[in-house]
């Protein structure tokens, strides 16, 4: 393997399901019990990212991460840490969906360096020009208040600091998941 790309990697299951204050993971919790999750974790905790990561090396690896994750931002530095080998580490002002179109070119830049895929830089500037607010409600311009909430803002942004919050799709339809 020449090299590898991780996007919005969960370090380890306990990250999402224990430690996140997503509003999502906080329902999750409360409605499966702290007991069940834990139980789940210490059978599938054995294939959590953050355990193989470090074996990684000699391949350079690029991590990309959504400040507005659903686990949180020290969660994903150690996931980057725990990288022994060649790396860089991005950060998006997005959610986990990783929908801002700088992640795309960056993710082809690291590609055009480290495997000689041409073009891709140029390829990304052909998608669809509309942007529309992550975090909306499917079919509506309506947000969802829990993702702002979980990305450190009291409520809704206004709109202008809605296009920091934004996903480019080539089907021109609004983005229907939360982050």
């Amino acid at each position: 393997m020449a090299t590898s790309i991780l996007m919005t990697g969960v370090p380890s299951s306990a990250a999402l399901w224990i430690d996140s204050n997503d509003p999502d993971q906080v329902d999750l919790r409360k409605s499966v019990g702290l007991d069940a999750l834990k139980k789940e974790l210490a059978v599938t905790g054995v294939l959590d990212g953050i355990r193989f990561v470090p074996f990684a090396a000699p391949v350079p690896i690029l991590f990309q991460f959504a400040k507005c994750d659903h686990f949180s931002i020290e969660s994903m530095r150690a996931y980057a840490d725990a990288a022994t080998g060649a790396k860089q580490t991005l950060w998006y002002p997005t959610g986990h969906a990783l929908n801002d179109p700088q992640a795309l070119t960056d993710r082809a830049k690291w590609l055009e360096q480290k495997i000689g895929l041409r073009g891709a830089v140029k390829a990304e500037g052909t998608l669809s020009g509309r942007f529309y607010c992550v975090g909306a409600k499917p079919g509506t311009d309506e947000t969802f208040p829990g993702f702002f909430r979980s990305c450190g803002y009291a409520d809704a942004p206004t709109p202008a600091r809605l296009i920091r919050y934004k996903t480019c799709r080539r089907s021109g339809s609004p983005s229907t998941n939360r982050g």
